[in-house]
């Protein structure tokens, strides 16, 4: 008899509030706030890679123009990330791309079971948001086997639109 082992990242989970002043709980609220309020063309998903991105002109001359919101939350893991799409982020938009960046954040996990939290993200994005294109970025932190593992989803899912792309992103500040 196998018994399948649960992959922590890929469950859900409400952020432990660290620092103790509500800010993620507050930054997911205006999150769902801008859903409710605002027409994107394209959504960041993501941990501190995607919140970063506002500090930059790239997005305010790229991004901006094409009505992106950012819902970045720097510290978040996939658990995390899943949870705010299962309690608003996703609901009363129409996206026709969303980029999902995170897993940099997941140091309890091995790359293979942050790959299966991604994949649990994405999976969701395709059920609630079924028109729009997913553009999943990687971090180099991934091993052989796990490269090997997103490229087999990739493949899986290219029926659903799944790009990815492997990268490595250093913020100059320029």
């Amino acid at each position: 008899m196998s018994q399948e082992v649960l992959n922590s990242a890929a469950v859900p989970l409400y952020a432990e509030d660290i620092q103790g002043d509500g800010r993620w709980h507050s930054l997911h609220s205006r999150f769902v706030l801008d859903c409710k309020d605002k027409e994107p063309d394209i959504l960041f998903v993501g941990d501190s890679m995607v919140q970063l991105l506002h500090q930059y002109e790239i997005w305010r001359e790229l991004f901006s123009p094409l009505h992106a919101l950012n819902f970045g939350i720097g510290g978040d893991t996939t658990r995390h990330v899943l949870w705010r799409l299962e309690n608003g982020e996703l609901e009363n938009i129409k996206p026709k791309v969303v980029v999902l960046w995170v897993g940099t954040n997941n140091h309890e996990h091995s790359a293979e079971e942050v790959v299966g939290g991604i994949e649990a993200i994405v999976q969701l994005i395709n059920g609630r948001q079924p028109q729009a294109k997913v553009l999943v970025l990687v971090s180099g932190r991934f091993t052989p086997p796990a490269a090997a593992h997103i490229l087999f989803l990739f493949f899986l899912f290219l029926t659903h639109s799944i790009i990815i792309f492997s990268i490595r992103l250093v913020f100059t500040g320029v």
